[in-house]
């Protein structure tokens, strides 16, 4: 891979940032909307949901033409489809393809945003819950997703450091134990036991790392916080409000 590749990925979706906002479509209008109702929240909730409303775009466009708006019961499988999708789509990148392209990570990073942005938007202006039993269900795919795109991460900050960022294996050194570098299947069970929050196990992050971009214990603290969250709001969302009814146009009050 060039050395350059990154950096150009980083630039291509900057410029998707700048530029897909300026093009008038259905999508732009309907955030625009969210973030006027969102006023009415607080300060605090603007700032966020237009952030993420920004950082999200790419990708919730994508998300907007594939899934019709998802505002029709008929469409909902449109949305359990891309979310679905989604999960497969970051375990493929992570098993198979981010060890030997690793500006592919890209893609889970665009998608975690979106997922944040779905989330807080459903929480801050959803009327109901379209079916809490579907719900309940995303909920443990929304979990195991950002597991998966933080195993991402793990293998995105191992291949860019190019040092051995882990602490891995159960037979110690005279050090105490020996620094290695992951595989996909080791990234993976890494977050996953970071997410479930019952230690590390046989594979912790090495404190010795010199530069502080490329230490995993930063994306530690940064996956509990996603999984807090994400847990907190889809809670939040699918217990606090009933269902939501399909009207005579087959639309609905709200949807996940």
């Amino acid at each position: 891979m060039p050395a350059w590749m990154p950096e150009a990925t980083l630039a291509i979706y900057l410029c998707l940032l700048v530029v897909l906002p300026c093009i008038p479509n259905g999508s732009r209008k309907e955030r625009i909307d969210e973030i006027k109702k969102a006023r009415e929240t607080g300060l605090l909730a603007l700032m966020v949901l237009l952030l993420l409303s920004f950082v999200s775009y790419p990708m919730g466009l994508l998300h907007n033409c594939w899934s019709r708006g998802g505002r029709e019961a008929k469409d909902k499988w449109r949305i359990d489809a891309w979310i679905i999708g989604w999960l497969v789509i970051d375990f493929a990148i992570l098993m198979f393809l981010l060890p030997q392209y690793p500006f592919l990570v890209v893609f889970p990073i665009a998608r975690l945003s979106d997922l944040m942005y779905v989330l807080v938007r459903l929480f801050l202006l959803s009327n109901g819950v379209f079916k809490r039993g579907r719900a309940l269900l995303f909920l443990l795919v929304h979990y195991l997703e950002v597991v998966t795109i933080f195993g991402c991460f793990y293998i995105f900050l191992q291949q860019m450091s190019g040092a051995k960022i882990f602490m891995v294996g159960n037979q110690p050194d005279s050090m105490g134990i020996q620094a290695g570098c992951l595989s996909p299947a080791q990234a993976f069970y890494f977050s996953f036991t970071t997410a479930a929050t019952v230690g590390f196990g046989d594979i912790t992050p090495n404190l010795r790392v010199e530069a502080w971009w490329a230490r995993p214990s930063n994306f530690v603290v940064l996956e509990l916080l996603c999984i807090v969250v994400i847990i907190a709001l889809d809670v939040a969302h699918i217990f606090s409000r009933d269902e939501a009814t399909t009207n005579k146009s087959g639309q609905v009050s709200a949807g996940n």
